[in-house]
């Protein structure tokens, strides 16, 4: 796969999780605080960034979530249950990754 394919297949997944700056973080107590949701979008982005080095090197992998549990993990509310999910699948993508040795940015 190219670098512009690769690029292509994970553009609209990476729009999905754009933070919102303005809506999805609040100051408290003089600290900025993430919401849950731009939370799960971090965690998701990592793992996102995992899977493409995968792909850069022409790994075969499984992306640990469907489409649906993907779009579920997103959807509002965001509560604890799906900080949880997003936060295993991106140590999974990070698992990944460790299991191809050299397998580096």
């Amino acid at each position: 796969m190219t670098n512009d394919e690769i690029e292509k297949k994970w553009k609209t997944t990476e729009d999905l999780l754009k933070v919102d700056y303005e809506n999805e973080f609040h100051e408290k107590n003089e600290l900025m605080i993430a919401d849950p949701k731009a939370v799960v979008k971090s965690y998701l982005h990592g793992a996102i960034t995992q899977l493409r080095l995968l792909d850069y090197h022409d790994e075969d992998y499984k992306v640990p979530w469907t489409r649906k549990q993907f779009m579920w993990v997103l959807a509002d509310p965001v509560g604890i249950s799906k900080q949880k999910q997003a936060e295993q699948w991106k140590h999974e993508c990070f698992a990944m990754t460790n299991k191809f040795r050299g397998v580096t940015a």
